[in-house]
């Protein structure tokens, strides 16, 4: 299909439509992962048509029962889902027994980012322009989920996830897979001076940093997270991007710049 290239594979399941990484198939014995596109479900305007963002103002009811949908057409347990009051902040949390099932148990836990090695429990982190990060340990069998709009570049919290990986429950780099979701690019993603000075000053980047115009910058976030994953040990072979801008293609993804008032792509990933 349309979205189909070198690092990812664009299907259609019943209704609904998805992206799944090469890179994590090679492991569906053990787990089940996929980013949806907004085709397929039962919201309407501009949350048209498979919103899984719960923080809009989109009917909550339809909202589950999105993700009921995206329940049926993949292994996904709805009964499980962990999905984390998106704040932009750099907090990364264990999931256990006690604090899945959000949606079912109405659920709020304020963080951008979600591990366990718990089977059955998916790790559901939302978008609309933003990067969202899978990692799975391929050997110790942790998988992982974060949220890293600019802000959660800024505050490291994808490298912060990994670190909480390796210390907590001595996971390895060397063994971790990074999938980096479809998300706003370079053209797209416009600052003004004083975001701009935020990440020369934490990065050093300015080779990322494009000027659009005099009050107006582009910056490259994806390679700025990349950098970073590499400094962190992740091998490059390892790291996958879906390579599409979701607002370059809005007929297919939700995009917050160019509507504020959208619905939310859905990056999960759960042990099987």
């Amino acid at each position: 299909m349309k979205y189909t290239n070198s690092e990812v594979i664009h299907k259609k399941i019943g209704e609904i439509q998805i992206l799944q990484y090469y890179a994590l198939l090679e492991f569906d014995k053990e787990i089940e992962h996929c980013f949806t596109l907004k085709h397929g479900g039962y919201s309407k305007g501009n949350y048209a048509n498979f919103n899984l963002g719960l923080n809009t103002n989109d009917s909550l009811q339809i909202v589950k029962k999105n993700y009921q949908l995206l329940c049926d057409n993949t292994q996904f347990c709805y009964y499980n889902i962990f999905r984390g009051e998106q704040v932009h902040s750099d907090n990364v949390i264990f999931v256990d027994q006690e604090n899945k099932g959000v949606l079912e148990n109405n659920i709020q836990i304020q963080c951008d980012g979600s591990i366990t090695n718990i089977s059955t429990i998916p790790l559901i982190t939302n978008c609309a322009d933003c990067m969202t990060i899978l990692i799975y340990d391929t050997v110790n069998k942790y998988i992982a989920s974060i949220h890293a709009g600019w802000q959660g570049v800024l505050n490291n919290i994808v490298v912060k996830g990994i670190q909480k990986m390796i210390t907590r429950f001595n996971c390895n780099v060397n063994n971790m897979i990074v999938c980096i979701s479809p998300h706003i690019c370079t053209s797209c993603f416009e600052v003004m001076q004083d975001v701009k000075e935020k990440f020369e000053k934490e990065f050093f980047c300015s080779d990322l940093i494009y000027n659009k115009d005099k009050e107006h910058y582009n910056i490259d976030l994806e390679e700025i997270l990349v950098r970073n994953l590499l400094t962190s040990g992740i091998k490059k072979k390892n790291i996958h991007s879906a390579h599409i801008c979701n607002k370059c293609n809005i007929e297919d993804f939700y995009s917050y710049r160019e509507n504020a008032d959208t619905g939310r792509m859905a990056f999960g990933i759960m042990l099987k």
